[in-house]
């Protein structure tokens, strides 16, 4: 049997036939079946998670009785070296593993190879990599705000929720339907980023959304934690995970129409301390109803009493009014945003006369 290792020669002798001999030797010949020694301090040199299908590494080469050797790489799954390995290759030492999978944490492992072939066990690396190919993505975009309607000066908090915690660098904006451009506010590192956006004048939407699809705007750069560029398309207007899909939000900036044709039922003069007030409705693009009170003066500022909500649209009544006081109805208009018209005051007055006469001589 061969030792491990040994070096050997072939021996011939020729002998002829009257008994003439020689020797004839080869060139040495070098049995080696040790495998080599292993590699050592093998560690991935990038980050989790990696936003890339290639990883580097360093590692200490093996070494071997007869000098020069090589080495096998390979990235696994498992650190024993066997689980769902990809990128094999081989050199002298080499230091890239390619063809990685999105998605999956990784050792790098690493053989040494002797110039007769024989091999070392594969070496893990003391670390992972984790990669993370793909971008983060809009999955949906929602309000906090309740249905319902808003005027200016409302605040309403919008959210936009990636796939991945997103990371926003120059100050991402949003553009809504109704024109107006919203700051992201907060949420920068998380996968939800709340973008407050605060009413203002001559932004009216029926039914709030985002102006399109790629509404959502980057000021630098929206990446992940593994470099890779956020997919920024939003999904479609009134589609799954947009604002209109599930909610009704109205935003109303325009005053509605002032009530006309304000009187006072009871004529200039009256002994009770309410009156019934009519008037035509003031009109809008959504529902309105009316406030209703009595002024002493047409400017409908002072001495008033009332400012009850008519529910009415055309009739309410107004009580509480002073004895010996004479009063002007006014109607104000107020929409379902809460937007309000100016107050319009009947064209006359009426005295309140609460006091029976009495005899004085």
């Amino acid at each position: 049997a061969w030792r491990s290792r040994v070096c050997m020669c072939v021996c011939v002798k020729l002998v002829d036939t009257v008994g003439n001999d020689s020797y004839g030797e080869s060139a040495v010949i070098t049995f080696d079946v040790t495998d080599p020694n292993v590699p050592a301090d093998i560690s991935i040199s990038d980050g989790s998670p990696h936003g890339s299908a290639t990883l580097n590494m360093t590692y200490t080469s093996g070494t071997d009785d007869y000098g020069v050797v090589s080495h096998n790489v390979k990235a696994c799954e498992d650190s024993g070296c066997s689980a769902d390995c990809v990128g094999f290759a081989n050199g002298t030492k080499p230091q890239v593993i390619s063809s990685l999978d999105d998605n999956t944490a990784y050792y790098a492992c690493v053989q040494t190879v002797d110039v007769r072939g024989n091999t070392s066990i594969f070496v893990a690396s003391d670390n992972t990599v984790t990669t993370d190919l793909g971008g983060p993505t809009v999955v949906a975009v929602y309000s906090t705000a309740a249905d319902g309607y808003y005027k200016v000066g409302d605040s309403l908090d919008i959210i936009v929720t990636f796939s991945e915690p997103a990371y926003d660098v120059g100050g991402a904006t949003l553009i809504l339907d109704n024109g107006a451009v919203v700051a992201r506010s907060t949420g920068d590192g998380t996968a939800n980023w709340t973008f407050s956006y605060i009413v203002e004048a001559a932004q009216t939407s029926a039914d709030l959304d985002y102006a399109n699809t790629s509404a959502l705007v980057l000021g630098t750069s929206i990446k992940d934690a593994a470099g890779n560029d956020a997919n920024l398309n939003l999904p479609a207007i009134n589609g799954a995970g947009s604002i209109s899909d599930d909610q009704a939000i109205v935003i109303d900036t325009t005053i509605p129409a002032v009530a006309s044709g304000v009187n006072i039922s009871e004529g200039a003069n009256h002994n009770n301390s309410s009156i019934t007030v009519n008037f035509s409705a003031g009109t809008d693009a959504n529902a309105v109803t009316h406030n209703v009170k009595a002024c002493t003066d047409s400017s409908c500022s002072a001495g008033c009493v009332g400012g009850n909500n008519s529910g009415s649209p055309s009739t309410s009544s107004v009580s509480g009014l002073l004895d010996a006081t004479s009063y002007y109805a006014c109607v104000q208009t107020m929409d379902a945003a809460g937007n309000l018209a100016a107050y319009v005051a009947s064209a006359a007055s009426i005295a309140i006369d609460t006091t029976a006469a009495t005899v004085v001589s």
